[in-house]
């Protein structure tokens, strides 16, 4: 009886080969993808989801040592008169963050770094006084 639902062995090991070689491809291309994709959405991001304006001119990230670097960092507030969120204007040459921790970052929503440099950096923030009435209402905790 010949049965040809099963292919063969040099048919299997082809199809093995080429599936390989793709998650192969694929791994080495998403480290790439994904810097290229982040340099150029993850101002829009904060744009969109904060209360602030974010311009970066480079980023370089690390997936293998978790390092994340931005030069040339902007940011500003997008309502200076919201007295109800801090205010920050400014700009940074560069900013290093070494030993981030990306994986965890994304599955645990909880974040490590080993060392955060910032360097050439100008930046203003302004937090919002508190009225006389809300100082008093708020008590003062005292730890033994």
């Amino acid at each position: 009886m010949n049965d040809k639902s099963l292919p063969s062995q040099p048919r299997r090991r082809k199809w093995l080969i080429y599936t390989i070689a793709v998650i192969v491809v694929l791994a080495v291309a998403f480290p790439f993808a994904l810097e290229f994709y982040l340099q150029r959405k993850l101002p829009d991001l904060i744009n969109d989801k904060t209360s602030y304006t974010v311009k970066i001119s480079g980023f370089k990230l690390s997936l293998m040592s978790g390092d994340i670097t931005v030069n040339q960092l902007k940011i500003a507030t997008k309502n200076t008169k919201n007295k109800n969120i801090i205010q920050i204007q400014g700009s940074v040459g560069q900013v290093k963050i070494t030993d981030f921790g990306i994986m965890k970052a994304l599955f645990k929503k909880s974040y490590h770094a080993d060392q955060l440099l910032v360097s050439d950096g100008n930046i203003i923030v302004k937090t919002d006084v508190k009225d006389k009435k809300e100082k008093k209402k708020r008590k003062n905790w005292i730890l033994p």
